[in-house]
């Protein structure tokens, strides 16, 4: 089986979950928009109702507000590290096996198509569900940011602080930069090696 048509194989499976992913993370972000909205609107309301003495339920809620946020930070920052450890070091594992025992091309790009699956399925957990979890803990602290007697006695607004530096689309670009750079950097170097100009 010519060598190259395997290579155009695992490019096009690469395409085709990458073409899913797009097309899901489309709708599902004018899903989530419209949604979003009308739950921003019903069950986190703008204005708080509290008197002096809730201040205390305020702090305590706020505070597990943030904690909460820091949580899903520390979990997906260590999810990525792991994961980013697994796929090099397998796709180093792979390298090592065709020189030790001289696997045919076909089983090593097998192998390269099974790390890139991993690594594809790591993106969708990552993007699709423990991103989304900071999301909403960072949403429901708005509650808190966007009151404005909370604002007039200085309270609370850590977390519009932090989006006026660093807004969720930007976040969502550096994920997707995060898990598409690997994946072309692996594939560039399969076709040169292919090729002949990478030894």
């Amino acid at each position: 089986m010519n060598m190259n048509f395997i290579l155009i194989i695992i490019l096009l499976i690469i395409g085709g979950f990458l073409g899913i992913i797009i097309q899901a993370s489309y709708r599902n972000i004018r899903r989530r928009r419209n949604k979003s909205k009308s739950l921003m609107n019903s069950s986190v309301p703008e204005k708080i109702e509290f008197s002096e003495k809730d201040y205390k339920l305020l702090a305590i809620e706020w505070k597990t507000t943030i904690e909460t946020q820091m949580h899903f930070n520390d979990l997906i920052i260590k999810f990525r590290s792991i994961v980013l450890s697994i796929f090099i070091g397998t796709l180093g594992i792979i390298y090592g096996l065709t020189k030790q025992i001289k696997l045919q091309t076909v089983d090593i790009y097998v192998l390269i198509g099974l790390s890139f699956t991993f690594w594809i399925c790591c993106f969708v957990l990552d993007f699709f569900y423990y991103h989304r979890l900071l999301l909403g803990s960072v949403g429901h602290s708005r509650k808190f940011d966007n009151n404005e007697i909370l604002k007039k006695k200085g309270l609370f607004g850590l977390t519009s602080r932090i989006n006026n530096e660093i807004n969720p689309g930007v976040s969502k670009i550096l994920i997707w930069i995060f898990y598409l750079l690997p994946m072309f950097a692996i594939t560039l170097a399969i076709i040169l090696r292919q090729s002949g100009l990478l030894k």
